[in-house]
């Protein structure tokens, strides 16, 4: 049933979106919002601190830019014909968006998430392009900003040259390019902050940007269900997805090669993270492309009801027991 209301783009499918995004948001206030991430970056903590003090402003804030989120991602995927039209994208970035209570909430992570997103848009923009000069340095530039947010989303710059090789985009100019697109935002905030006398509030996190750390995951237990089920979705969709690759389109086999480089990243800037629990925000953009993409290989329905039921019961199961 649940498969059959969201394999369209038809207004029922995402007004059943919508109402799926306010059961989520109204169990999430049984779980505490997350505080201001410590360590944030400028333009985090200016906004963070703006927003903070009002009462359930966090929340309704997140809940904003889930749903907007969510509608881009299932827009990029149907633009890109990575999926047939549907609205599978969008429902299964909501699932991953809401599954860890700490998401919620005013986390750095979920502000550079945002940013990422914008600069994988560019980033498969770049296929088939001849000169990709506009692709490149908005990429670069969309991860200079999401640095601006959150410190650690500066290894998806290392995404961004994979990508250039990728897609054949590897003229010296294109590195030149990148390079600047990336500056571009660092040096406008450095600027501002000269001028306010606040220069340190950029200059030293960036020095500590190579800090790698281990750290204890200290998962609550009532965590277990989502992450063990995602987890499993995670590999068997990347398995199914390796295994047709060669069936798939050009364009199809290189946007899956990058999207799943971008979860590698986003799993191992962890280390460069101080341990906070909200990085994994990076993950639900890659882990969300790569479950519908296995989720199209399915060929059971009841097989499909039964995967979506699963996630929404242990989603929340987690918010009524935190």
């Amino acid at each position: 049933m649940l498969a059959r209301i969201f394999n369209s783009v038809k207004p029922s499918a995402f007004f059943s979106l919508a109402i799926l995004l306010i059961i989520l948001f109204i169990a999430s206030f049984t779980s505490q919002p997350t505080n201001i991430t410590p360590g944030g970056m400028p333009l985090y903590m200016g906004l963070a601190k703006w927003i903070d003090g009002i009462p359930y402003l966090p929340a309704f804030v997140y809940l904003l830019g889930v749903c907007l989120l969510a509608l881009f991602l299932n827009g990029l995927a149907i633009h890109n014909n990575f999926f047939r039209p549907h609205a599978f994208t969008a429902l299964f970035f909501v699932f991953y968006a809401y599954g860890i209570t700490e998401y919620i909430g005013l986390s750095a992570p979920f502000f550079g998430l945002i940013f990422i997103a914008f600069a994988l848009r560019r980033i498969f923009a770049m296929y088939n392009q001849t000169t990709a000069y506009s692709q490149v340095f908005d990429s670069s530039f969309f991860v200079g900003v999401a640095i601006l947010f959150y410190l650690p989303s500066i290894w998806f710059l290392v995404l961004v040259w994979i990508s250039l090789l990728i897609y054949g985009q590897n003229a010296w100019r294109n590195w030149v390019i990148s390079t600047l697109g990336f500056i571009t935002p660092l040096f406008l905030c450095y600027t501002y902050l000269f001028m306010v006398n606040n220069t340190e509030a950029l200059i030293q996190p960036l020095l500590n940007v190579l800090h790698f750390q281990t750290f204890p995951l200290n998962i609550k237990p009532y965590y277990y269900p989502i992450l063990i089920f995602s987890s499993f979705l995670f590999i068997v969709s990347t398995w199914a997805m390796m295994s047709t690759l060669n069936r798939q389109t050009v364009h199809k086999r290189r946007a899956f090669t990058i999207v799943l480089w971008a979860a590698i990243i986003g799993g191992v800037s962890y280390f460069f993270s101080n341990g906070i629990s909200t990085h994994f925000l990076l993950l639900t953009i890659p882990f969300a492309v790569m479950a519908v993409g296995y989720y199209e290989f399915l060929r059971k329905k009841w097989w499909q009801d039964t995967i979506l039921l699963l996630l929404l019961v242990s989603i929340l199961l987690v918010h009524i027991i935190s």
